[in-house]
């Protein structure tokens, strides 16, 4: 092969390689992420009558867990979650009293990315 051989053959390879890596790079769903809450993060509201968690993608409706937190640990009922395209709404059973609260939640998207995280409220 002669040099300029190789180096076609070589170019020809790379750019073969790079074209493949950027189309499994498309492929791949992107990560699931929670776009907004109802009551957002760190804000000071009146007792939540619901949680509302919308994400980046269409949501799966099964394997969605929410979890709302009393400051001593214990947990507030909550509603089953109900997923609508790409939220979830959680109805929160018992009023609550004055302090912080944590929202803890696990939730899987449609084409099966799953994603949990939490974040704290403050109840006036």
């Amino acid at each position: 092969m002669t040099r300029m051989n190789r180096l076609l053959f070589l170019g020809t390879v790379a750019a073969a390689a790079a074209f493949s890596l950027s189309a499994a790079e498309a492929a791949a769903p992107a990560p699931l992420k929670l776009m907004s809450a109802t009551p957002a993060k760190d804000s000071h509201v009146p007792w939540p009558k619901q949680i509302i968690l919308k994400f980046n993608a269409p949501l799966a409706t099964t394997g969605l867990q929410i979890q709302m937190i009393k400051p001593d640990g214990s947990q507030i009922p909550l509603e089953a979650p109900i997923p609508t395209k790409d939220q979830v709404l959680s109805e929160v059973k018992t009023p609550t009293l004055p302090g912080p609260y944590m929202v803890m939640w696990e939730v899987k998207s449609a084409s099966g990315a799953a994603a949990k995280g939490d974040y704290t409220f403050f109840v006036q």
